[in-house]
């Protein structure tokens, strides 16, 4: 017998009743019951079991005749049906194989991702799906298990998929009496008895198994071993810029899906980030790269996260920063075009920028021209009673005194208007002017003689108030108090001559829309914001372009568009 362990380990333990007997080839081992276990390091994303067993043809009725499992794979013929059984990941399958006396050749295939395969005497028998889960080691490999009953010879494990040539090879070459280790000098490069290695980037095509490294351990022509593994990095034909190939024995074969050859995209990211500093500044090529292999390698992953990296250019399709991703209080930054710029801290949202160009910010804001600052301001309220809401005083100022109200802008306050409550309220002060249709504003008074009066339009300059009461109710009113200066501006009138007794009031208005308000209470809003403008121009200019901000007698000012 010949045990050929190729992924490593340590040689197998055997239970006590185990026997050495005559074989395919040489010496074989016959289980009566119980199992062999070899230890094996590591788990597998892909593996192939090549083995011989012969069946004694005793049943016994409380177990079953194991071939082989490890933690995950367990692979024996029931005792009840003599049928080959599969337990892959949790799910059982009994296949249509009967056991039988016959001393037969099996290959088993595992394929993280895709499949399970069984062949008997070199012919696929069975084809099984294999989940993302790899082969678990951490049990070790039983071959046997159960109430064995069978002789097992020439057992070989591969770290690879074996090909249905080299496959039909082991079948018929140890069939004709050929020991396992004499195949290896038949069948050039059949299995790989070596560790593979990865050769470095490739630039032009391979030729076979001989490829020209353009960077790597070795540079020039190199020979490639089954197992042997390049990097494409220009445009070949048969051959995509950006992937890992391994040599076959006979073909080149792409390394796909990545998530299936993490060991071999880690060493070609480890090789790349040492020595192809020429490659960052290749965007697309790197990137492609690092994709591959970055989110499916936990090592190189924990190891750009210890350190730091510099790279001149990086593309990505979406970006987040996150200390410790199952802690939704830390801060989050996110960066991608479902919600374009989001910053978040302690779970609320500090900063954003929307896909749209809307943004929001939380905190103080400080650039040379403009300042933003929030603080707090102490609680407090004032009451008006019996007073005009709106006093004018001479030369347009506010004064502080008498109850009137020295702010513009927005309160929150309480109260009541009109029977409705009030919840807050917001002023707004202009200069203007208005045009007062059809008035007297002149008359002649005669005790002998006709008496006359002038009607007509005039024009004033006024002062505007307007107050907006907004409404518990949610609704809003607005209410306009106009101060009309003295005297007109501009005036259009006609001359009506008149009798004493027909001659007219004078009508010329001084308020308009005068408001009285019996009570009003305003609660002042815990927190202040500060908004400071400096660098302002002092004064109006006709040269300002529309929506420049300046100062003027004390008020800011915006230049209408």
């Amino acid at each position: 017998m010949e045990s050929i362990n190729y992924a490593g380990g340590a040689n197998m333990t055997l239970p006590a009743d185990a026997q050495f007997v005559q074989g395919v080839s040489g010496n074989a081992l016959y289980l009566p019951a119980g199992f062999g276990k070899v230890n094996i390091a590591g788990d597998r994303n892909e593996l192939t079991i090549s083995l011989w067993r012969q069946w004694d043809g005793v049943v016994e009725a409380d177990d079953y005749r194991g071939v082989f499992a490890t933690a995950n794979i367990k692979v024996y013929f029931d005792q009840g049906t003599d049928l080959l059984t599969v337990e892959l990941e949790d799910t059982k399958t009994v296949t249509d194989i009967k056991d039988d006396q016959e001393q037969t050749h099996w290959c088993f295939l595992f394929a993280k991702n895709s499949f399970f395969k069984i062949y008997k005497n070199a012919e696929l028998r069975a084809e099984l799906t294999a989940g993302n889960d790899p082969v678990d080691f951490s049990e070790g490999l039983r071959l046997g298990g159960g109430r064995t009953h069978a002789t097992f010879d020439e057992v070989a494990i591969y770290a690879e998929v074996l090909e249905e040539d080299y496959i039909r090879g082991l079948y018929h070459l140890v069939s004709k009496g050929t020991v396992l280790g004499h195949v290896e000098h038949l069948i050039e490069q059949s299995v790989p008895l070596h560790t593979p290695h990865y050769l470095g980037t490739v630039k032009t095509p391979p030729e076979g198994g001989r490829v020209n490294i353009a960077l790597g351990p070795k540079n020039g022509f190199n020979d490639a071993t089954i197992g042997d593994w390049i990097l494409i990095i220009e445009p070949l034909a048969n051959y995509q810029k950006g992937w890992c190939y391994r040599w076959t024995g006979r073909v080149w074969e792409k390394l796909d899906p990545p998530a299936n050859y993490t060991e071999e995209y880690s060493v070609c990211l480890k090789d790349q980030l040492e020595k192809c500093k020429d490659l960052f500044g290749d965007t697309n090529f790197f990137g492609s790269v690092f994709c591959q292999f970055l989110g499916f390698n936990k090592a190189v992953g924990e190891s750009l996260a210890a350190n730091t990296a510099l790279l001149d250019n990086l593309t990505v399709k979406k970006l987040l920063v996150d200390h410790d991703i199952n802690d939704p209080l830390d801060f989050e930054l996110s960066i991608n075009r479902d919600v374009g710029i989001l910053a978040k801290n302690n779970g609320k949202t500090i900063f954003e920028i929307l896909p749209t160009g809307k943004a929001f910010f939380c905190g103080d804001i400080i650039t040379p021209p403009f300042k933003l600052i929030q603080g707090q301001s102490t609680p407090g309220s004032f009451e008006f009673n019996n007073e005009y809401l709106f006093k004018i005083i001479k030369n347009n100022v506010f004064s502080t005194s008498d109850n009137t109200l020295p702010f513009l802008g927005y309160m929150e306050c309480q109260g009541t208007y009109k029977g409705k409550k009030i919840k807050g309220l917001s002023n707004y002060y202009e200069k203007a002017n208005k045009i007062f249709h059809n008035i007297v504003y002149e008359r002649h008074r005669a005790t002998h003689g006709k008496s006359f009066y002038t009607k007509g339009d005039l024009k004033y300059n006024i002062n505007k108030f307007s107050l907006s009461l907004f409404y518990e109710d949610g609704s809003t009113e607005t209410i306009e108090t106009l101060h009309i200066i003295h005297p007109h501006i501009w005036a259009n009138g006609t001359r009506y001559d008149c009798s004493l007794e027909d001659l007219p009031d004078i009508n010329i208005p001084y308020w308009e829309n005068l408001i009285k308000i019996g009570h009003l209470k305003f609660s002042l809003n815990t927190s202040t914001t500060t908004m400071e403008l400096t660098q302002l121009p002092q004064g109006y200019s006709d040269t300002y372009s529309y929506g420049r901000v300046y100062v003027e007698d004390g008020f800011l000012k915006i230049k209408q568009i």
